[in-house]
């Protein structure tokens, strides 16, 4: 009898580990439908927190590097790659930083290296001087996930005073947690209890305070540059250099904005004639996101024509090197925005009043403001 019992645990006991042969997975393995892809084992190398990371290129306090290894065919599955930033305490107003990189964004960034069978991208959106709890998940065609937290300590950001923005009144639910904002250290993104998440001048030697933020890039006006040129800024630090078309323009030189029209920017600009100016921040000009010439509205040419239908001699009021010694800052336009509910475009001039305009007839609307 003792025999049959003997033999009966044993055949249980090889039953038990062949089932758990079979059965047994590693939290960060994935075994997707697909055979030929394999199990999603080896990302990386023996480190415990399963990813590497390492300050980027510039040495940015609100970016850093992921890199992790991922064969050919797991990365010829992949979707998608994801990650979160949490806020600092759970009761904090600010929702979590959330960015995905697309399958095809990853591939036009070059993140991947097929050599190296290595995967390289930058974590943004941090907070200076904290330990940042930062989740990364990979995303892949089957719907399965491989899924990794890590932490990120962060040095505390140079400026000190931008560091002293403090929040008075924190509001709840007012939906939105991030603003773009355009300050004197370039573009700058910050959420709505003050931390700075991230700003221009980690990536720029010389930023300007004129900025906007469209197709997930920063676009401003670049300085110093010999040519009427847009700098793109990516979240990265990935720049490119934007030549832009003036229309009838070619000695332009840009002048204090720039702003989001219904097709691209809106750029203010004064007219030059070599070294000399010929308008002075009376011309604003539309351009698209390659910098390709799409409208003009010169404040000479319209508000002239307004003063000619109404007999008034046009040099008692605008005043540029045409009907004058020199071109007079009698205009100065300081900002300038589209008005889509009745395609127009809205202009502000620090010396006269704010105007609107049409879009294409180029016909004032109003003029608010007295001269």
């Amino acid at each position: 009898m003792d025999y049959f019992v003997k033999k009966r645990n044993e055949v249980l006991y090889w039953v038990l580990i062949v089932f758990l042969s079979l059965t047994a997975c590693t939290k960060n393995e994935i075994i997707p439908d697909d055979s030929s892809i394999g199990p999603i084992d080896n990302f990386v190398s023996s480190l415990d927190t399963s990813l590497i990371h390492s300050q980027d290129e510039y040495g940015a306090i609100f970016l850093e590097n992921i890199s992790y290894s991922i064969r050919s065919d797991q990365y010829d599955a992949l979707e998608k790659i994801s990650f979160k930033v949490f806020p600092k305490s759970k009761n904090s107003l600010v929702d979590t930083f959330t960015v995905s990189y697309s399958k095809g964004y990853i591939d036009n960034k070059g993140y991947f290296d097929s050599t190296l069978t290595q995967i390289t991208f930058p974590v943004f959106g941090l907070f200076d001087a904290h330990v940042n709890t930062v989740s990364i998940t990979n995303i892949f065609s089957d719907g399965k996930k491989w899924e990794n937290t890590i932490n990120i300590e962060t040095n505390q950001y140079g400026h000190s005073e931008a560091n002293n923005m403090n929040v008075i009144t924190p509001i709840n639910n007012i939906g939105l947690s991030y603003m773009f904002m355009e300050t004197d250290f370039g573009a700058m993104i910050m959420d709505i209890e003050g931390n700075m998440r991230w700003v221009a001048d980690e990536f720029l030697t010389k930023t300007t305070n004129s900025s906007v933020f469209f197709d997930n890039n920063i676009y401003s006006k670049k300085q110093n540059s010999p040519f009427n040129e847009l700098l793109k800024l990516g979240f990265d630090g990935s720049q490119d250099s934007i030549s832009v078309e003036c229309g009838d323009y070619p000695g332009a030189a840009f002048h204090h904005e720039i702003n989001l029209s219904d097709n691209g920017f809106l750029l203010e600009l004064h007219i030059k004639d070599g070294q000399s100016l010929v308008k002075r921040g009376s011309v604003l000009i539309e351009v698209d996101k390659n910098g390709k010439h799409l409208e003009t509205w010169d404040m000479d040419e319209i508000i002239g024509r307004c003063l000619v239908e109404s007999g008034v001699p046009v040099d008692t009021f605008i005043r540029n090197a045409s009907n004058s010694s020199k071109a007079m800052d009698w205009f100065h336009m300081n900002s300038a925005c589209y008005d889509g509910r009745d395609n127009s475009v809205l202009i502000s001039s620090r010396e006269n009043f704010v105007i609107k305009v049409g879009y294409n007839d180029k016909q004032i609307k109003w003029i608010l403001g007295d001269t």
